[in-house]
Parts: structure tokens; C-alpha cells; sequence
């Protein structure tokens, strides 16, 4: 896990990144994203996963402050809500400057100038999640070769409205690349909100699945063909075991239950008892 120092330097860096690079109008549609370059790195040590910065062998992957506006175009404009990444020992050395014996007008201008130099686009597509119940579930996930966030849907209703307060769960390569839309978590109806959703993303088995609670019903989806089981409905006192990749609540019988990720069922745990 990240030390405090680290939470603390990497909130001044995303808001000197926000002073510097966040663009709130709309895209320029021909400016194609380009992957950045990763030097094929894979198999490295992830820290702090799921969380809104995530550490990834030599680099820091985080949310770039809040989106500004709807636009969620595949481009190379920065904005807010985008994925970007910086080196650690990079990320030192811009926060090092914030210490300098320097007016408060210069520290900006050579902040904003190393964070352009040495902060880069990953994931153009911004990051949401309306969660505030369970902050621990909402972030970036970076299983295997693959970065995993939740976005608005882009889709269309039928009378030409996008969806935006459906979550939509994609993956992209760590280049930003072969962008993958894996799942969308939706009500019965359309105009459901799903944005607060409370989704535990987990790796089982190399599979990657989102488990979730929606219209009271617990809900298990695997990432590689967006298949989906209702585990158990009608549930209550639901608690999130990140750690464990579990799922705690209470069943319509009041008992207390059980899921593990990954499991074709719950379990119970506690039984009701028949008093009479």
C-alpha cells in the first residue's frame, strides 16, 4: 500500500496536473490517440489496486482530477477524469520542486512544466463512478496486461439520448490501446441510474469478474463474455470484502450468506431459527 507521503505528494501533483493540462472543451474529433510507448512491460508488482492511484512496476497510474464535461472522446487532448502515468522517481522529483525556495508563481510555472514533460495519456476515456457509499471499490484495476475502469455509456436511446448515468465497465492495453467495452451495468429500464453502483472488480482464476448489487439483487459478471448470474435477491446489509474477493449479506429469510468471486453460488453462513 501507498505511505502517506506518496497520498500526499500525488494530491499536489494532480492538482498542478489540473492547472496545467485540462482541457474542458470539446475534442477535436481527428486528433487520434496514440499509445504511449511501455517498452513491453508486463508482470510487474501492482499496488493499491482499485484505488484512484495504482502503482505498477516503475510508474504511477491515477485519475486525472474530475471530468469537466461529457466528452469521452478517444483522442489525444488530456482532460480530466483520463488515466495518466508518471514515474515514481519522477513524481519525486516534481514534488521535490514544490519545496524550493522559490514565489508561489514560479512553483507553478515549473510544476506545470516538469508535469508536461514527464506526465503522459494512457486512457483518454475518463474514469467515473458515482460511488461515495464505498470509496475502496471505485478506481483503476490493473489486472494482467490490462487496465480495467468504469465510464458512462456512450450509447444511444432510441430518441438519441446518451446514457450517461449507466456504468460501463472497459479495458485497455497499459499503452492505452485496444480499448475493450466488457460490460454495461444496467437497471430493467433504461433510464435506471447505475452510476453509484457499488462494484467489487476482481481477478479469479484469470478471469476477471464484476460483482455488484443492483434493484436488490446480488449480480456476478465475468469481464471476458459479459455473462452474468443474479447469485440472490432481495438481499440486504450487503459488505464488500475487497480483500478477500467476498461478498457478506443478509438473504430474504434473514439469513446471514456468503459469495466468493468466482463461485457458481452463495453459501449461508447463519441459518434462520425457527423459534416457534
Amino acid at each position: 500500500m501507498f505511505n502517506k507521503n506518496f497520498k500526499k505528494s500525488l494530491i499536489i501533483l494532480v492538482a498542478c496536473l489540473m492547472l496545467a493540462l485540462v482541457v474542458f472543451a470539446a475534442c477535436d474529433q481527428t486528433d487520434k490517440f496514440t499509445p504511449v510507448v511501455t517498452d513491453g512491460i508486463s508482470g510487474q508488482t501492482v499496488e493499491d489496486n482499485g484505488g484512484i492511484a495504482v502503482k505498477y512496476g516503475d510508474y504511477i497510474y491515477y485519475v486525472n482530477g474530475f471530468f469537466g464535461d461529457a466528452d469521452n472522446s478517444y483522442t489525444n487532448t488530456i482532460r480530466a477524469g483520463a488515466i495518466v502515468r508518471v514515474k515514481a522517481t519522477d513524481l519525486d522529483a516534481i514534488i521535490a520542486l514544490n519545496d524550493e525556495d522559490l514565489s508561489s508563481s514560479e512553483k507553478t510555472e515549473r510544476i506545470e512544466a516538469a508535469v508536461k514533460e514527464k506526465v503522459q495519456l494512457v486512457v483518454p476515456c475518463f474514469y467515473f463512478s458515482a460511488n461515495e457509499t464505498n470509496p475502496d471499490l471505485a478506481g483503476i484495476h490493473i489486472f494482467g496486461d490490462r487496465l480495467y475502469i468504469t465510464t458512462p455509456n456512450q450509447s444511444l436511446t432510441d430518441g438519441g439520448q446518451k446514457m450517461y448515468n449507466q456504468l460501463v465497465l472497459e479495458s485497455y492495453k497499459l499503452d492505452g490501446s485496444d480499448r475493450k467495452q466488457h460490460l454495461v451495468i444496467a437497471g430493467e429500464d433504461w433510464s435506471t441510474d447505475t452510476s453509484k453502483t457499488e462494484l467489487l472488480l476482481s481477478e479469479v482464476n484469470g478471469e476477471v469478474y464484476a460483482t455488484y448489487v443492483l434493484d436488490d439483487k446480488l449480480v456476478s459478471a465475468k469481464a471476458s463474455d459479459a455473462s452474468t448470474k443474479v447469485i440472490a435477491e432481495e438481499i440486504t446489509n450487503v459488505t464488500f470484502d475487497k480483500a478477500n474477493n467476498a461478498v457478506f449479506f443478509m438473504d430474504e429469510e434473514g439469513q446471514i450468506c456468503q459469495f466468493n468471486v468466482g463461485a457458481s453460488e452463495h453459501k449461508v453462513l447463519v441459518a434462520k431459527v425457527d423459534t416457534e
